[in-house]
């Protein structure tokens, strides 16, 4: 079964699940089809807020030649910023969540446009849970993702508690593009 990856992805036994996922595997081959080159592969980082997801990404879209990349509501290519809203932008907890779950139809569509027209061959998809990065990709009509790839396992504990100090310290937030394409 075509399905099967995502099936052993998703952590339940329920058969009406199951039947769920598989309804979402074909709307994504109808959007996505085989038929137009290769199907575009996702991967997902999952880790808490302020640990260096952001950090991290673009360095590991290096080593594993991933195209594009989706966090905190923006897509990203290239270090620029191809569209979106940045969550990180956000003044309030709930409106930054919105904005990286693409709640707003209008900022969705503008970013599955973006990808369309881009055509990245593969996507990392940045989120703070796997279920998070789960929804991003439904809500964007993407392939769920192959693999998630714990922030644990590409950074130190040391790193990681850097991370969050500076998170804490200084209120930052690392957007993976130039800073003049972050202002715009």
């Amino acid at each position: 079964n075509s399905s099967s990856w995502i099936i052993d992805c998703i952590d339940s036994n329920s058969i009406a699940e199951k039947k769920e996922v598989n309804k979402e595997v074909f709307s994504l081959s109808q959007r996505f089809p085989a038929d137009r080159g290769p199907a575009m592969k996702t991967i997902g980082l999952s880790g808490k807020s302020g640990t260096g997801k952001s950090y991290n990404a673009m360095e590991l879209c290096g080593r594993m030649n991933i195209d594009a990349m989706i966090d905190d509501g923006l897509l990203i290519s290239e270090n620029r910023i191809l569209e979106g809203v940045s969550a990180k932008k956000q003044t309030t907890k709930i409106g930054a969540v919105k904005t990286a779950l693409f709640m707003d139809d209008a900022h969705r569509e503008k970013v599955v446009r973006a990808i369309e027209r881009a055509a990245p061959q593969s996507l990392l998809i940045l989120g703070t849970s796997d279920d998070m990065i789960y929804q991003i990709a439904r809500r964007l009509g993407l392939p769920f993702p192959l693999k998630i790839i714990q922030i644990e396992d590409i950074t130190t504990l040391d790193d990681r508690i850097k991370a969050r100090r500076l998170r804490a310290e200084s209120g930052t937030h690392v957007i993976p593009a130039p800073t003049f394409q972050v202002k715009r």
